[in-house]
C-alpha cells in the first residue's frame, strides 16, 4: 500500500500543537519501529542521543503494519516530562554496564500499564515489562498524547490493537487523528468532534477494566440515542445489563467524586453529585417524587427529592453532563409522576414548583420555577411483568426505546469468568475527554451526511405510507429525533471505509422508534407487521421497483411464506428490525396480541 508516513505527520502537525523546536523522531524501520510486547507498547526505538535540551519536547513517529492492507500509525509526545526524559537519559549513560549502555542512540520509548513511558537505553528486539524491569528502568513518566491513525483496512482494529493500545494511555491523551481528510485543505477538527470520535473506543476498553461486558455496537447505539433525544428507555431481560449500563456510563462521563477518607478505603467514594438512581415505587401517583413539595408547616422551607437535587447541580454546573437514572421506571404510571418532565423536555417551558415566598432546602435557595437543564440526560430502565404497567404511545414517541437481550455465546463468555462488575474502576475517566463535548453535541445542530441523504428521505417516507395505511404513522418529533440519531450514530460508531452503515443506522431507527408503538390483536397488527417483514427481511433489490405497493400487497397474503420469522437472512437490510418483528408476530399468533415490550 501507499507509504502514509508522511501524510500522518502533516495530520499531527497540524492537529496535535507540537511545540516550537519540538525534536523529531521517525522510527519506519523493521528493528526500530513500534511493536506490542509483553506488559505493554514500543512506540519505537529511536536515537536520541543527539537531542538538544533546547528542544524542550520529543515526538516519536512510528507504525505497525496489520496486514497488508492495513497500518497503525502512531506519534507519542513527550513535552511537560521532558526534562524528566533528559535526566533520565544522563542517569543511563551514568550507570552504564551490563544492563545499560553508554550512550543512547538506541533508545527504546516504552508505554506501560500505569499508563506512563519508561526509557531504556539497551533494548532488545522482544521484551517484557515485569514489575522488575520496570523498576529497574523507570522511574517512568506521563506522555503529553499519543496520537494515532489507522490507513487501509479497518478490520478488526478498532477493536483488537487500538482498543489495547487505548489502554495504556489515559483518555485524554489518547487521540485520534482523522486519516481520512485532507492534511492542510480545511479547518482542523473541533476538539469535540475529535473527541466524540473516540469515546467508544475509550469506553469499551474501559469497560473491560471493570470486568463488565457489553455487545458490539449496543454502546453506539446508547450513546448516539442520547444525543439525539436526552430521554432514552432501556427494557429488555430483568438482569441483562440495562441498569448497569446506564451506571456505567454515567459515573464514567462525569467527574469522579472522590474518596471519603483517603487515609480508610472501606469508607467508599463520596457521593457522585452529577447522577442519580431513583427506584420508582409502585405507589407514586404524583410529581412530588420527582419534583418535591413546599413544605406545609414551615412557609420558608422546601422538601426536595434526590432528582430535583440532581437537576438544581445541573442547573449549576452546565458544563458537566448529569444523569437521571430512573429504575423500574413502569412501576407506576408514567404519566403520573413524569407528566411535568415530559412535557418540558418538549416545550422547553418551565415548571412552577410553589408561589409566593422564597423557600430553600438545606440552606440552597428553590427557584419558583424549574428548567431542565440541557446538560440533563434521563435514562429510564424497564421490565414487563405482571407487576408493571404499559407505556402509553405518547411516552414512547418521546423517547428512543432500546431493547436488551442475550444470546448463548454471552452467556457462555460470562461464565467463563462471572465476576461482579466493578462500576468504582470507571469513576471520571471519560470526564475531561469527553464530557464538556457530550454536552455540547446533544445541543448542536445537526445535518444529515450528504451521502445518506437521499436514502433517508426517501426511507423515511416509505415507511411513513406503509404505517399510515395502518393508523401507525409518525410525526416531525420523529423524523428530527432520526436524523440526529443518524449523524451521531456516524461519527461514534463508523469507520472511515464503512460503505453499509446508513443500513446499520435506520435499523436501529427503525427498531428504537417506530415499532415500540406498536400493539393490538391479530386483526389489527398482523397485516402491519407482514408489511414491515416485507421491508426489512429483504435485500433492496428484492424489494421490487415499487416497494410500497408491494410491502401493502405481501399484507394481504395468506400464505405462509408472507409471514414473519425469527429466522432472517443474510442478505436482510434491516435484520435487527426484521428479527423484532418475527418475535413479535410469534407472539402475536400465540397470544392473540403483541406488543414491542415482552413479557
Amino acid at each position: 500500500m501507499a507509504d502514509n508516513s508522511d501524510d500522518f505527520k502533516k495530520k499531527v502537525r497540524a492537529i496535535g500543537k507540537l511545540p516550537d523546536g519540538v525534536a523529531m523522531r521517525e522510527c519506519y524501520g523493521t528493528s526500530n519501529s513500534a511493536k506490542f510486547v509483553t506488559g505493554g507498547f514500543l512506540c519505537g526505538i529511536p536515537n536520541i542521543d543527539s537531542v538538544e535540551k533546547s528542544a524542550g519536547a520529543l515526538c516519536v513517529f512510528s507504525k505497525i503494519q496489520l496486514s497488508p492492507s492495513s497500518e497503525l500509525h502512531t506519534a507519542i509526545v513527550i513535552h511537560r516530562s521532558f526534562g524528566s526524559l533528559i535526566e533520565r537519559m544522563e542517569a543511563m549513560v551514568a550507570k552504564s554496564g551490563e544492563f545499560f549502555a553508554d550512550k543512547n542512540n538506541n533508545c527504546a520509548l516504552f508505554l506501560a500499564s500505569d499508563e506512563n513511558v519508561y526509557v531504556y537505553n539497551k533494548a532488545k528486539v522482544t521484551f517484557e515489562l515485569t514489575s522488575d524491569v520496570l523498576k529497574t528502568i523507570g522511574p517512568g513518566f506521563e506522555p503529553d498524547a499519543l496520537y494515532w491513525g489507522v490507513y487501509g483496512d479497518q478490520g478488526d482494529a478498532v477493536g483488537g490493537p487500538v482498543a489495547q493500545l487505548s489502554k495504556l494511555v489515559g483518555q485524554d491523551r489518547f487521540v485520534e487523528i482523522d486519516v481520512t481528510a485532507s492534511p492542510s485543505g480545511g479547518t482542523p477538527p473541533a476538539e469535540a468532534d475529535r473527541g466524540l470520535n473516540n469515546i467508544s473506543t475509550q469506553f469499551y476498553s474501559d469497560l473491560s477494566r471493570a470486568q463488565m461486558c457489553l455487545r458490539k455496537g449496543m454502546f453506539e447505539r446508547f450513546a448516539a440515542a442520547l444525543l439525539s433525544k436526552r430521554f432514552v428507555v432501556v427494557t429488555g431481560l430483568a438482569g441483562s445489563g440495562k441498569t448497569k449500563l446506564a451506571q456505567a456510563f454515567a459515573k464514567w462521563i462525569t467527574p469522579d467524586p472522590g474518596l471519603i477518607d483517603a487515609a480508610d478505603l472501606t469508607k467508599g467514594k463520596k457521593h457522585n453529585a452529577c447522577y442519580t438512581l431513583v427506584a420508582v415505587g409502585a405507589d407514586w401517583t404524583g410529581n412530588e417524587n420527582i419534583l418535591g413539595y413546599p413544605n406545609g408547616l414551615k412557609d420558608s422551607e422546601y422538601v426536595t427529592k434526590p432528582a430535583l437535587d440532581l437537576i438544581l447541580h445541573a442547573s449549576m454546573h452546565r458544563d458537566e453532563p448529569h444523569f437521571l437514572i430512573l429504575d423500574e421506571m413502569n412501576l407506576s404510571h408514567v404519566e403520573r409522576y413524569f407528566a411535568d418532565i415530559l412535557s418540558v423536555i418538549e416545550s422547553d417551558e418551565r415548571i412552577q414548583l410553589y408561589r409566593n415566598t422564597d423557600r430553600s432546602a438545606n440552606g440552597v435557595a428553590v427557584p419558583f420555577e424549574l428548567e431542565l437543564p440541557k446538560n440533563l440526560f434521563i435514562i429510564g430502565t424497564v421490565n414487563v411483568d405482571e407487576t408493571t404497567y404499559m407505556f402509553s404511545p405518547k411516552v414512547l414517541d418521546r423517547a428512543n426505546v432500546i431493547e436488551f437481550r442475550m444470546e448463548a455465546a454471552e452467556l457462555g463468555a460470562f461464565l467463563t469468568d462471572p465476576a461482579k462488575p466493578d462500576l468504582d474502576k470507571l469513576d471520571g475517566r471519560g470526564s475531561s475527554a469527553f464530557g464538556k463535548a457530550f454536552v455540547e453535541a446533544a445541543v448542536s445542530r445537526t445535518k444529515i451526511p450528504h451521502e445518506a441523504k437521499v436514502s433517508f428521505d426517501s426511507e423515511m417516507l416509505l415507511f411513513f405510507n406503509v404505517l399510515q395505511v395502518h393508523g401507525a404513522e409518525f410525526g416531525y418529533r420523529v423524523v428530527h429525533e432520526a436524523a440526529r440519531f443518524l449523524c451521531f450514530y456516524k461519527t461514534l460508531g463508523v469507520q472511515p471505509n464503512d460503505v453499509t452503515w446508513f443500513s446499520s443506522a435506520f435499523d436501529c431507527i427503525i427498531v428504537q422508534k417506530f415499532l415500540p408503538k406498536l400493539h393490538g390483536s391479530r386483526s389489527k397488527l398482523g397485516p402491519l407487521l407482514k408489511s414491515l417483514w416485507f421491508l426489512t427481511a429483504r435485500s433492496v433489490e428484492a424489494r421490487g421497483e415499487n416497494p410500497l405497493t408491494a410491502a401493502n400487497e405481501s399484507a394481504r397474503l395468506t400464505d405462509s411464506a408472507a409471514e414473519p420469522s425469527t429466522n432472517v437472512n443474510a442478505d436482510a437490510v434491516y435484520p435487527l428490525a426484521a428479527e423484532k418483528i418475527g418475535r413479535m408476530w410469534r407472539l402475536l399468533r400465540d397470544n392473540g396480541f403483541a406488543s414491542f415490550a415482552e413479557a
